[in-house]
């Protein structure tokens, strides 16, 4: 938060990802998202188990399950390093942690409580996502019932190869996971070679690859419905 780049949103990602959007799409793109926090959350599925006991805080709220991979608004992170009750919450998380996956519930319920966590972005809608849906990463998971194009699962998520590419150039995800070096690497290396095309493409024609869907962001329920 102290350094000079004035940066606007902080995306958090893992290992083994490739982006299927240039910079200037990804830019684009959160500015089609009218200034909210991209944080999806389940509510119906969610294991209650997981959740550390709530006793402790003297606030109401509900826990959230969401993955990981967040992209949120500057004024999202100062809330989440200096608010009082969002370093309670952190501290109640960490404190609890083992076998509570706490990092797959602490974004997802700061940002779906809006009224106890009243952060710039945070959603007021419905909090059920459809994570086949996912603005931020594309991912095929073993009970989607989608087809993995290297028939390659770990811990029930597709290692995405040759087959797949279709599907990722085709998609509104912002990146893909996942990857593995000894998967199929050629299909990884046709995805950078893609991506270079799109960047030389923005370059001589002065505006974005025609597999860049702007209404996709800017007709999204989170980017209106927000606080």
């Amino acid at each position: 938060m102290q350094a000079d780049a004035k940066w606007k949103y902080w995306i958090n990602l893992t290992g083994h990802e490739f982006p299927l959007k240039t910079n200037w799409e990804i830019v684009s793109a959160l500015r089609a998202m009218n200034g909210t926090n991209v944080v999806e959350a389940i509510y119906k599925k969610r294991n209650v188990r997981r959740f550390p006991k709530a006793h402790s805080l003297r606030f109401n709220f509900t826990w959230y399950k969401g993955p990981v991979h967040v992209i949120v608004r500057r004024e999202f992170v100062n809330y989440m390093l200096n608010n009082p009750r969002a370093k309670q919450l952190y501290n109640t998380l960490a404190h609890q942690a083992a076998n509570k996956i706490p990092d797959e519930t602490y974004f997802a319920t700061l940002n779906h409580n809006p009224d106890t966590f009243p952060i710039p972005g945070a959603f007021l809608g419905a909090h059920e996502t459809n994570l086949s849906e996912s603005i931020v990463r594309f991912k095929i998971w073993s009970d989607f019932g989608w087809s993995c194009g290297s028939k390659r699962w770990r811990n029930d998520i597709c290692m995405l190869g040759w087959a797949d590419l279709p599907k990722l150039r085709s998609s509104p995800q912002l990146f893909a996971n996942k990857f593995l070096p000894s998967v199929e690497p050629d299909a990884y290396g046709m995805l950078e070679l893609w991506l270079a095309e799109k960047v030389q493409y923005e370059i001589t024609r002065g505006r974005h690859h025609p597999s860049f869907n702007l209404s996709y962001y800017s007709n999204h329920e989170m980017s209106w419905n927000h606080l």
